[in-house]
């Protein structure tokens, strides 16, 4: 992120999230394309240099009008494991953040938020996968 120059640079491989939030919705900048027919990842033990940049999503957009950047794993969005829609969860957990929380907790609270509703899922669905998230915060 390059708050100065107005841009997010961003990159993931296999299924895990890069979300761009503002006033009307989440975006899904990473992710995992539905065609691919396997998911590589960081430490895929045969991750050539070949396949990463095939299967990389690697890509540059403005900060502007962002309210925060999400970063998740699969495990938001592993069918039968996560929840549904991912995008709109994450911007589901991001607006009630920013209505209930006080400047300074928001990014700690939308993690929160989001990495107990991963956790909720995979225990409804007795299933389970790594979770992981990180927020930046841009709206304070």
């Amino acid at each position: 992120m390059r708050p100065g120059e107005d841009l997010l640079v961003h990159l993931s491989v296999g299924d895990s999230h890069v979300f761009a939030i503002d006033d009307q919705k989440a975006l899904d900048l990473g992710g995992r394309d539905p065609d691919w027919k396997f998911t590589p990842f960081l430490g895929y033990e045969e991750a050539s240099a070949e396949i990463l940049d095939k299967y990389a999503m690697l890509g540059v957009s403005s900060l502007e009008g962002q309210r925060a950047i999400v970063l998740a794993t699969d495990g938001l969005s592993e069918r039968g494991i996560g929840v549904p829609n991912p995008a709109e969860t994450v911007f589901d957990v991001v607006s009630k953040v920013e209505a209930d929380s006080p400047e300074g907790r928001r990014a700690t609270d939308a993690c929160r938020g989001v990495t107990e509703i991963a956790m909720r899922a995979h225990r409804s669905q007795k299933a389970g996968d790594n979770i992981g998230c990180s927020v930046i915060w841009l709206g304070d």
